[in-house]
């Protein structure tokens, strides 16, 4: 008999609308929050300090709680140190690239300045790390890279659940991850599933059964939160 559910959904679902659909009947959820353009609370989530504890593997995890009484709200964030490599060297090339687009264009006309400013904006990686001056002219963003940097290898869950341990939720999430992939893999990924082939960055060491499903269509659509 199934007396509880947890639903898991990434951000694209999570919304103050959504969340409360999904605790409608007594049910929980664990949502993924955006970092950058983050809400308030999750802001405070991310600048609070403490320790992070070793979850499985790779991961690490910490607690935040955010608020008290009717506006308590829990948050998990979650950190990957070789994830953490890996942005850090995509950023550095990143900025390697930018270097090289923008080298010389102080001597530009507005005009032409404006045709690169167009082609970068359509890479928001790359848009987010550069800046133009009053005149035009661009440079590379190092407030902006800082900002990044805080981030890297993270992700932030927000629950309404008290029982699961940070841990779990956070190997739920991954989860959901793991599912998303194969899914859009296709029938070749559903075969490589089926076979054991793990998804890139290899499988959870212990798989949480579970109690988990994922988020059910709101009446409202996918709603998205800024």
């Amino acid at each position: 008999m199934l007396n509880r559910v947890v639903w898991v959904a990434d951000r694209g679902f999570n919304s103050v609308a959504n969340r409360a659909y999904l605790q409608r009947g007594g049910g929980r959820y664990v949502v993924a929050e955006k970092l950058r353009n983050a809400s308030g609370e999750a802001n405070q989530a991310l600048a609070r300090p403490g320790r992070y504890h070793v979850a499985a593997g790779n991961l690490e995890v910490k607690e935040v709680v955010v608020g008290g009484g009717a506006r308590r709200q829990r948050f998990v964030v979650c950190r990957n140190p070789e994830a953490a490599e890996r942005d850090r060297e995509v950023r550095a090339n990143l900025v390697a690239y930018l270097e090289s687009q923008i080298a010389g264009t102080d001597e530009w006309t507005t005009s032409k300045r404006d045709e690169l400013a167009g082609r970068l904006r359509t890479t928001p990686a790359l848009w987010r790390l550069v800046r133009r001056l009053n005149d035009g002219q661009f440079r590379i963003d190092n407030v902006a890279i800082a900002k990044e940097e805080k981030l890297d290898g993270k992700w932030l869950l927000r629950t309404s659940d008290e029982s699961l341990t940070p841990t779990d939720l956070a190997l739920a999430y991954k989860q959901l991850l793991e599912v998303e992939y194969w899914r859009l893999a296709g029938h070749e990924g559903l075969a490589r599933a089926a076979a054991g082939v793990p998804p890139p960055r290899g499988p959870d060491p212990e798989p949480r059964p579970a109690l988990l499903a994922r988020a059910p269509p709101h009446p409202r659509g996918r709603e998205r939160d800024g």
